[in-house]
């Protein structure tokens, strides 16, 4: 049955109110600026960013991306006229995602083993950072020499499975999907909160832990938050007017974390499971600042700067992983990358002056590295069809990423059977 029989007609309009066919320049502005920003979370120390109220202006950089993720998918799926489970877990969505995610991962994912193995059995020294290197990391899909950011492949890969479903709800429910997405995220940080208190802060267990962490349910209401302004962005809209009250009770949370170092969670049980700053206390915040970009930045405009701005929006995943793999070497080998409690003198921060030179070039390689690799493989996809043997090529690329994401499904199965909850 098509699920526009079954949606009632109001709410037919509301999802359909976006016009598919348009290409949005404040999204990408949002995407350029925040990748930026996650260079800057990488080069920077939080203790050192913290002494400039970051939580307010650079740590926005995951939450910001996360919703532009749920927006990009109720556009995409609306696009392409998606409306059943059939269409919305097709093959083609299947291999979309593999060509997207999974194929560059697996070049990150080759790099990090030869370093791997380079460490492992030449006597190569590498520098303490601390549990990631785990051998138990394999499970949940992290690379096997660690780099900074890697926490979020995991999350972006779990939404795969996810995406075609929140959005079929969503097109029945929109309003319930949305307030589900904040309850799926509680209930799983609460979770999560049960699991660390059960188990010491050792392997296997972190493991466990960081299965949860590195979840797309653990930030499922920027998910949320974006699959709903993909139907009306606009900030006076009446749909959204509810934002105007969720912000200043997300702006009271963050001043009490950063000002009265998280006096709730320590304080009052009911805030006891929160851990760091992404989550659904947060992302109202973030919500708030994309309505207001995607109202006053401008929608279409040329020139070669905006260009470039679209080029590097386009770009950044391959950015993503492009800093996970720098990052991973100069962490590992030159400069130590620690800022536990209590907060060490780590990286520049005994010479903030360096941190200038040092964020520029980190920008430059990543950015040009990123923007690089993506253009490379634009451009050898385009001609993927242009002889047998190129085809064949492509098929292999598909069906290892396809391998790939199967066999991670089951060592995530294989490894709660190994080492159960209790």
């Amino acid at each position: 049955m098509e699920t526009q029989n079954v949606i009632p007609t109001d709410e037919v309009s509301l999802v359909a109110k976006t016009p598919s066919s348009k290409h949005y320049f404040q999204v990408d502005a949002f995407k350029a600026v925040m990748i930026f920003l996650v260079i800057m979370d990488h080069t920077f120390t939080h203790h050192f960013l913290s002494q400039y109220y970051s939580t307010f202006w650079e740590r926005i950089s995951i939450p910001m991306l996360v919703i532009i993720m749920g927006y990009n998918m109720g556009i995409s799926f609306k696009k392409k006229g998606y409306t059943t489970i059939k269409q919305l877990y097709s093959l083609k969505y299947f291999e979309s995602k593999l060509k997207r995610y999974i194929a560059p991962f697996l070049i990150l994912y080759a790099a990090h083993t030869i370093l791997y193995l380079l460490e492992r059995y030449t006597g190569m020294t590498t520098l303490n950072v601390a549990y990631y290197e785990s051998p138990y990391n394999v499970y949940i899909g992290y690379t096997p020499f660690y780099g900074p950011g890697s926490w979020f492949l995991p999350a972006l890969f779990s939404t795969i499975l996810i995406f075609p479903a929140l959005y079929w709800c969503y097109l029945q429910k929109p309003a319930l999907t949305l307030v589900s997405t904040f309850v799926i995220e509680f209930g799983w940080r609460v979770m999560t909160y049960y699991f660390y208190n059960v188990f010491d802060y050792t392997d296997p267990a972190r493991i466990t832990s960081s299965f949860f962490g590195c979840h797309i349910f653990n930030m499922f209401s920027a998910i949320g938050l974006g699959l709903w302004f993909s139907t009306d962005h606009d900030l006076y809209a009446k749909r959204n007017i509810w934002m105007w009250s969720l912000l200043p009770l997300s702006l009271l949370y963050m001043f009490q974390y950063v000002f009265l170092g998280n006096w709730l969670r320590y304080n009052l049980l009911f805030f006891s499971w929160i851990t760091g700053d992404y989550h659904l206390f947060f992302f109202p915040y973030s919500g708030f600042l994309f309505l207001v970009g995607m109202k006053f930045i401008p929608e279409n405009p040329e020139g070669k700067y905006y260009d470039w701005v679209r080029r590097i929006s386009r770009s950044t995943y391959h950015i993503l992983l492009t800093q996970i793999f720098y990052f991973s070497i100069i962490y590992q080998f030159f400069l130590v990358m620690y800022d536990g409690n209590p907060y060490t003198l780590d990286v520049f921060d005994g010479a903030p002056n360096n941190y200038g030179w040092f964020f520029i070039l980190n920008v430059l390689v990543t950015f040009s590295g990123g923007m690089l690799w993506n253009e490379l493989e634009t451009r050898y996809y385009k001609k993927k069809n242009e002889t047998k043997n190129q085809q064949m090529a492509y098929k292999g690329i598909i069906g290892i990423s396809a391998a790939f994401f199967i066999i991670r499904m089951i060592l995530i199965v294989v490894f709660f059977i190994k080492y159960p909850i209790y």
